[in-house]
C-alpha cells in the first residue's frame, strides 16, 4: 500500500518527429524526414552549370541544385566529391538541396521557436541533442519557393 507516484507533464506544443541530421556551414541542422524525398551522394561530374544555376538529372528529369548554406545566408563549405544532396519537392518540382554531410536520422522532441526566431523563414522549431547542443529544424519549403522560381526562369 506504499509507493511513489511520478507525473510527467509535457506541453502540448511539443511534438516528436523523425529528423534527418545534416551538417551545413559547420553547424548541425535538421530537416523533417517528411520533407525529404530521398538523399543522394551525387558525383561532382553529374552536376551541370555553375553558381546559382547548377543542375543534375534525377530519373531523366533536370533538377536544380541549391546550397542550404546559401539559402540560410551562411558561409558555404568547400564542395566535396560526392556532393551530399537532399532531394525534396516544391511547387510540383524536385529540387536538390546540397548539405556538407549527412549525420543520420533520429526521432526528436521538437519545441516551437519563440519570438523573434519564429519569424525567420524556414525555421520550424528546435531540439536539444544529448550533448546539450541546440539543433534548429529547417523546413525547406519556405526557403525554396524563391529558389524554385529563380531556377525555372531562363
Amino acid at each position: 500500500g506504499e509507493g511513489t507516484r511520478f507525473q510527467l507533464r509535457l506541453p502540448q506544443s511539443m511534438a516528436i518527429i523523425r529528423i534527418l541530421l545534416v551538417s551545413c556551414g559547420g553547424r548541425r541542422l535538421a530537416l523533417p524526414v517528411t520533407r525529404v524525398q530521398r538523399t543522394l551522394e551525387l558525383p561532382w561530374a553529374e552536376v551541370a552549370g555553375a553558381g546559382h544555376r547548377r543542375r543534375f538529372l534525377v530519373e531523366d528529369e533536370e533538377c536544380p541544385l541549391v546550397r542550404l548554406a546559401d539559402l540560410l545566408d551562411q558561409e558555404a563549405a568547400a564542395d566535396s566529391d560526392p556532393l551530399c544532396v537532399v532531394l525534396t519537392e516544391t511547387q510540383g518540382r524536385w529540387i536538390g538541396v546540397q548539405v556538407d554531410r549527412f549525420l543520420g536520422q533520429r526521432d526528436a522532441f521538437v519545441k516551437p521557436l519563440g519570438f523573434p526566431l519564429n519569424r525567420l523563414p524556414g525555421m520550424s522549431g528546435a531540439t536539444i541533442e544529448a550533448d546539450g547542443d541546440i539543433v534548429f529544424i529547417i523546413d525547406p519549403y519556405p526557403l525554396l519557393e524563391g529558389a524554385a522560381v529563380q531556377a525555372a526562369s531562363p
